[in-house]
C-alpha cells in the first residue's frame, strides 16, 4: 500500500507541475504577445510619422511667372526696371535663387523652393536717398514686386497696403508688415548700409 500511495502521490505532484508550467507558457505567450502588439504598433505610428509629408509654405508662381508679371506691372508703373523672360536661377543647398540688380540703388533676391519650383519668398533690397522722387521709386517698386507674386491682386491694390510700410520706414520704425491673403510684406532698417530690406512670403513661413 505505502508504494502505491507514492506513485500515485508522484503522478498528483506531475500533473501539478505539468499544470503550472501549462499555466505559465499560456500567461509568458499573452506577455509576448501583448509586447510584439505594442512593439508593432509602436512601429506603425513611427512610420506613419515618417511617410506625412513636411509642408513647405510657398508663394503661388513660379520663377518665370514671376518675372513675366513683374515686368508687365514695371511697366504699368512706368518703371524702367525688367527681369529676363528666362530667369537664371542658381543652384542652392536649401532653396534655389535667382539675385537680379535692377539698378544701382534696387535689389531683388528671389528664392525657389527645390521641390515645387515655386517661389518660396521675394526680398526687395532699397537704398532710396530720401528724397520725394527716390521714395515715390520705392513705393512703387515694392508694390510691384509684391503684386507679382500674387496673381489675383492689381497693383492698385498693393500700393496703399505697401503706402502705410513706406509711411512707417519714413517715420523711422526699425520693421513694420502687413498681410493680405496669406502673404506677408514686411521691412527691416538696416541702419549699417542706409538700407531697408522689403520682404515678400506666405504669412504662415
Amino acid at each position: 500500500m505505502p508504494s502505491r500511495d507514492m506513485s500515485l502521490n508522484k503522478h498528483i505532484t506531475l500533473l501539478c507541475l505539468t499544470g503550472v508550467t501549462l499555466v505559465a507558457a499560456f500567461l509568458v505567450g499573452i506577455y509576448w504577445n501583448d509586447k510584439l502588439h505594442s512593439l508593432n504598433e509602436a512601429r506603425q505610428q513611427a512610420a506613419a510619422l515618417q511617410a506625412r509629408p513636411i509642408e513647405k509654405a510657398f508663394l503661388p508662381c513660379t520663377p518665370q511667372d514671376y518675372a513675366q508679371r513683374l515686368n508687365i506691372l514695371m511697366e504699368e508703373a512706368t518703371l524702367p526696371y525688367r527681369l529676363p523672360a528666362q530667369p537664371e536661377v542658381e543652384i542652392g543647398e536649401i532653396h534655389d535663387s535667382m539675385t537680379l540688380a535692377l539698378d544701382n540703388h534696387n535689389t531683388l533676391i528671389v528664392l525657389v523652393d527645390k521641390n515645387s519650383l515655386r517661389v518660396a519668398s521675394i526680398t526687395l533690397i532699397v537704398n532710396g536717398d530720401q528724397s520725394a522722387d527716390s521714395d515715390a521709386s520705392v513705393l512703387l517698386t515694392t508694390a510691384a514686386v509684391a503684386a507679382a507674386a500674387m496673381p489675383d491682386k492689381s497693383l492698385s491694390t498693393l500700393t496703399p497696403l505697401v503706402a502705410r510700410l513706406v509711411a512707417s520706414y519714413q517715420g523711422g520704425a526699425q520693421s513694420a508688415e502687413q498681410t493680405l491673403d496669406g502673404v506677408r510684406i514686411r521691412y527691416d532698417r538696416v541702419p549699417s548700409q542706409a538700407a531697408a530690406w522689403f520682404w515678400i512670403e506666405p504669412a504662415n513661413s
